[in-house]
């Protein structure tokens, strides 16, 4: 149990430490196109059952075809975390 504890406050005190381009707000956590509810041109994301407060760049990870559970690509230049400057594409 103590481990699982320290386990935790680790991971927790890394995420707080996250460097984040977007800032820390409220993330849908379910960010998907069939979570969209549409009003003529305006778009608005409903199901907010799995709410939290976070970087807002978790809401964008779904959508790049990469899952958290398959960790980082090997031997590619994506395997280092992503800086701020690199999470948005420049000028």
């Amino acid at each position: 149990m103590r481990t699982q504890i320290s386990q935790s406050v680790a991971v927790l005190t890394a995420y707080r430490q996250v460097d984040s381009a977007l800032g820390l707000g409220f993330i849908h956590g379910d960010a998907y196109p069939g979570n969209t509810l549409w009003d003529g041109e305006r778009v608005r994301l409903g199901d907010w059952d799995e709410v939290a407060r976070g970087p807002c760049e978790l809401d964008l990870v779904k959508h790049t075809g990469v899952r958290a559970s398959d960790g980082p690509p090997r031997n590619d230049k994506r395997s280092q975390p992503p800086t701020a400057g690199t999470l948005l594409p420049g000028p």
